[in-house]
């Protein structure tokens, strides 16, 4: 039998990238039924601060019920689940805290984005698809139809 990975996977993990800030390279499919990606997150404070603090988190989202083996400069991390499959999401979302300053982040043995030493910009993109429903219908495949694939490939850049 061949290993697929579900759809919902790349569904729910479009809309984790859609509401949380991720690096264009970040997000890496790193075996079968296995998406994971890292992500700089805030960290909560009570008060203004000038120079708010951050950090990194690895993300996955898995097709299996446990998951996957996650290195930070190889010493083990603990991958905890952050929701359990259900009937209408049937996928494992996980997540891990690496150490500050580790270097090198690996998930199912894929090396995937460490902390950057600076951030040199941050992109935030709205977009709510190409149109196929009813009268009204892009051509997803026309750029100046549907110019997505541009914006999102020239903030890549």
């Amino acid at each position: 039998m061949r290993n697929r990975v579900n759809p919902a996977c790349f569904v729910l993990a479009a809309a984790c990238l859609a509401i949380t800030p991720v690096s264009a390279e970040a997000m890496t499919i790193t075996g079968p039924g296995i998406v994971a990606w890292t992500q700089m997150v805030v960290d909560a404070h009570t008060a203004p601060d000038p120079e708010p603090a951050g950090h990194l988190v690895v993300h996955a989202i898995t097709t299996e019920k446990t998951c996957p083996a996650v290195m930070a400069d190889g010493a083990p991390l603990t991958m905890e689940i952050r929701e359990a499959p259900s009937a209408n999401f049937p996928v494992t979302m996980c997540q891990a805290t690496p150490p500050a300053g580790a270097h090198l982040i690996t998930v199912g043995g894929t090396v995937l984005p460490a902390e950057p030493v600076r951030l040199r910009r941050i992109i935030v993109i709205g977009d709510t698809g190409c149109r196929l429903k009813g009268p009204l219908t892009q051509d997803c495949n026309d750029v100046r139809r549907w110019p997505f694939p541009l914006v999102a490939a020239h903030a890549a850049e």
